[in-house]
C-alpha cells in the first residue's frame, strides 16, 4: 500500500514539475547552468518513463519517453540550451500523439473522458466528440509549432511566457469554449 502511495506521490510531484517545468528551467538555469538543468529533464524522462512502466502504460509511451530523453541528450551535445527549451515542443507533440491515435483506433479521447460521466453516449455526442478530439490535435499541432518556434528564437522571456503561461491560457480558453458549444449542441438535440 505504501509502494502504491508512494508512486501516486511521484506521479503527482512529476506532473506538477513538468507544467512548471519553463519556470523551474530558467531558475535553475541561472542557477546551475544548463548542464544541471538537462540531467535533471533527461531524469525526469526516466523517470516518468519508469513509473508508467510500472502501472501498465503502453511499451510506446515509455519508449517515446526514453527516445525523448535520448534526442534530449543529442541537442543538448550541440546546442545546450536549444535542448532544455525544445521541452514543451515534445510534451504537445506527446498530447497530439494520444489524441490523434484515438481518432485511428476509437473511442477517441474525448469521446473517454465523455463516458466516464455518461456511458450510454447518443450517437450525436460519439459524432460530436470525435469533432473535439480533431480540434484537440489541431490545437497541439499548432502549439507544438509555436513552442518550437519560441525554442528556436531563444529569447528565455518570450519562451517561458508562451509555455509557462500562455500555452496553459489557451488550453484553458479552448477548454471554456468547448464548454458553451457542448451546451449549444445538446440543447440542438433536445438532450438537456
Amino acid at each position: 500500500m505504501a509502494d502504491g502511495a508512494s508512486r501516486r506521490l511521484a506521479a503527482h510531484a512529476l506532473t506538477v514539475a513538468s507544467l512548471l517545468y519553463p519556470f523551474l528551467a530558467l531558475a535553475a538555469l541561472r542557477r546551475f547552468g544548463s548542464l544541471v538543468v538537462i540531467v535533471a529533464l533527461c531524469g525526469l524522462l526516466l523517470v516518468r518513463a519508469a513509473l508508467g512502466k510500472g502501472k501498465g502504460a503502453t511499451g510506446a509511451i515509455t519508449w517515446t519517453l526514453l527516445g525523448v530523453a535520448t534526442i534530449t541528450a543529442g541537442i543538448a551535445a550541440v546546442d545546450s540550451q536549444l535542448a532544455i527549451r525544445i521541452y514543451p515542443m515534445f510534451m504537445s507533440l506527446g498530447m497530439l500523439a494520444a489524441f490523434g491515435g484515438t481518432l485511428v483506433h476509437p473511442p477517441t479521447m474525448v469521446e473517454r473522458f465523455a463516458r466516464m460521466t455518461r456511458p450510454d453516449l447518443p450517437d450525436y455526442a460519439i459524432a460530436y466528440t470525435r469533432r473535439v478530439t480533431i480540434a484537440w490535435c489541431l490545437f497541439f499541432a499548432a502549439n507544438a509549432m509555436i513552442s518550437l518556434a519560441t525554442a528556436l528564437v531563444g529569447n528565455w522571456t518570450l519562451w517561458t511566457f508562451y509555455n509557462g503561461f500562455l500555452s496553459y491560457v489557451l488550453i484553458g480558453a479552448l477548454a471554456c469554449a468547448e464548454w458553451f458549444v457542448r451546451g449549444h449542441v445538446k440543447r440542438k438535440a433536445g438532450d438537456l
